[in-house]
């Protein structure tokens, strides 16, 4: 992006003009521009309907309107791409390119945990901001509401930052086209009163994560509601690789809205924390739970946890050294994640009467657990190319590890 010259503002100043003399197909217009900006994140650059009212159509005119839409760029585009936080960031860090040395997810975490960028969604944002704000407390665990029932240790944190590069990359990847340029733990039962006592951890220790994420389908779900209507959706079906998925849209927005409600309140209770919906928060707790056992108990049978999500999403070009910056998640490694009490808890039987008495320290044992976690990567590739998840899916077979991976893009 940068300013458009006079000659590339005769083309869309032609378009708006032909435009504007069709209200319906100017109607039919607004209303994909809207839907995409919730569905997706809100407009960095004007659109034909932002400048089919202007006569005369000039720099200076083009400035002034982009300022009052508050638009990130100061150009017009018939599609125009969304926004993003990072996006914006990266722009102001470097508006002449990005150097070679520079990890742009690192300078993205830098200024998360500065609190120079904030990833709380406004009141435009689309499904995409809610999405990478669920994420927020992977990153900075201390604004989870479960910070004082954790202490985590660096590992762990050290775990909690991968996972947050590849989320963010893959929920960036189903976006890609709009942009600019749980696991489950294998769990012990609960323990009986006079047994040692271990941490049981059903899902990884992250309820805000869970229930953001909910939120965030409940926002996509209540926006396409609007849009374009309950019985729109229950005839229409996702995609998947191999075709049309079985279930209606609309059902499987709110499942997946429940089943995550569903694993914000099983971790919350893993971890002995209260769970707090809000006041307009309609949640059938006792239905999502349920979803969220039942899920749980045959997650590995769940084939959308077999769909390969090695996925490549292009971050910035740079025309003058000619190379494209591109994230990348390059597959699925075990790591082990150890937990103990810090503070003895306090139990009584699950039947009859009974006082709650904590733990004698001698009966405190740790637990440990094996997950499943993204491996995450970014590097430049040379030219204006973008990988297809087909193609880098090859290649990682291909290479095998990491480092031939990355050598091999590298070229």
């Amino acid at each position: 992006f940068g300013e458009p010259n006079l000659e590339e503002l005769a083309i869309p100043q032609a378009l708006a003009r032909i435009l504007s003399q069709d209200q319906t197909l100017l109607a039919d217009y607004r209303r994909m521009l809207a839907f995409y900006a919730k569905l997706s994140n809100p407009a960095n650059c004007l659109s034909l309907a932002d400048i089919q009212n202007i006569r005369s159509l000039n720099l200076d005119a083009v400035k002034r309107l982009a300022k009052r839409k508050q638009v990130a760029h100061t150009t017009v585009a018939i599609f125009p791409p969304s926004t993003s936080k990072e996006g914006l960031l990266f722009e102001k860090l470097f508006p002449l390119g990005v150097p070679p040395d520079v990890n742009l997810m690192k300078e993205l975490v830098k200024r998360l945990r500065s609190g120079e960028v904030d990833l709380k969604p406004k009141a435009d944002s689309g499904w995409y901001e809610y999405q990478v704000y669920a994420l927020e407390t992977l990153l900075l665990p201390e604004k989870g509401a479960e910070r004082d029932k954790l202490l985590l240790t660096k590992k762990f944190k050290e775990r909690m930052l991968g996972a947050f590069k590849a989320l963010v990359t893959k929920r960036r990847e189903t976006h890609a086209r709009m942009m600019e340029a749980h696991v489950r733990a294998l769990a012990a039962p609960p323990p009986p009163l006079e047994i040692n006592v271990a941490p049981r951890l059903r899902v990884e220790p992250a309820p805000t994560y869970y229930l953001r994420t909910a939120r965030a389908y409940a926002f996509l779900a209540n926006f396409l509601e609007s849009a374009i209507g309950k019985d729109a959706l229950d005839h229409l079906h996702g995609l998947k690789k191999d075709g049309e998925r079985t279930t209606s849209l609309h059902a499987e927005l709110l499942w997946m809205r429940d089943l995550f409600y569903g694993l914000y309140m099983i971790s919350a209770e893993d971890i002995g924390m209260k769970t707090r919906f809000s006041s307009d928060e309609a949640v059938d707790q006792d239905r999502c739970y349920r979803i969220a056992v039942a899920w749980l108990d045959k997650a590995t049978d769940d084939p959308d946890l077999a769909a390969d999500t090695r996925v490549a999403v292009p971050i910035t070009v740079d025309v003058t050294r000619g190379v494209t910056r591109v994230w990348l998640t390059l597959g699925v490694r075990l790591t082990k994640l150890d937990t103990k009490y810090v503070l003895p808890p306090s139990i009584k039987q699950a039947k009859g009467e009974g006082d709650w008495k904590p733990v004698a320290s001698h009966k405190l044992h740790s637990a440990n657990y094996l997950i499943p976690v993204d491996e995450f990567a970014e590097v430049e590739l040379k030219g204006r190319r973008v990988l297809n998840r087909e193609e880098l899916q090859a290649i990682c077979d291909k290479e095998k590890t990491k480092e031939a991976i990355l050598d091999f893009l590298r070229k």
